[in-house]
């Protein structure tokens, strides 16, 4: 366990963000008053957005804590910041906020412009 960091709060009030976002510890055989103490294993997630599920993850401990912004549609991996993380909760939340604008956009786009869906229909 590590002293909590500045960027470790969850800041779900903040006026950037869109959606409402709550804790997500996980960690198995601890109760919720030990999982209070810890600052690793805590996620933030926002599942207010219809079947969407955003997430801000925590990685890392001591000096070298970084935070990775997830989307997922009906429990199925859609995009990931990994590779290309935030150092601060609230960076990787409204991260996550745009990511999934910005693929629904794209794929709006997709659908629209007929990229991906061309077909030969036989009449």
């Amino acid at each position: 366990m590590y002293e909590r960091k500045n960027g470790d709060d969850l800041l779900s009030e903040d006026t950037r963000l869109q959606y409402k976002w709550e804790w997500s510890r996980s960690a198995s055989r601890y109760n919720s008053k030990q999982l209070e103490k810890w600052t690793h294993f805590q996620c933030s997630e926002s599942k207010s957005v219809s079947k969407w599920r955003l997430g801000a993850i925590q990685w890392g401990n001591s000096d070298n804590v970084r935070y990775e912004a997830r989307i997922e549609y009906i429990g199925d991996h859609i995009a990931s910041s990994r590779g290309n993380d935030f150092k601060t909760r609230i960076e990787a939340q409204i991260g996550a906020e745009k990511m999934l604008r910005d693929w629904i956009t794209t794929e709006y786009k997709k659908i629209i412009n007929k990229e991906s869906c061309k077909t030969n229909i036989v009449t």
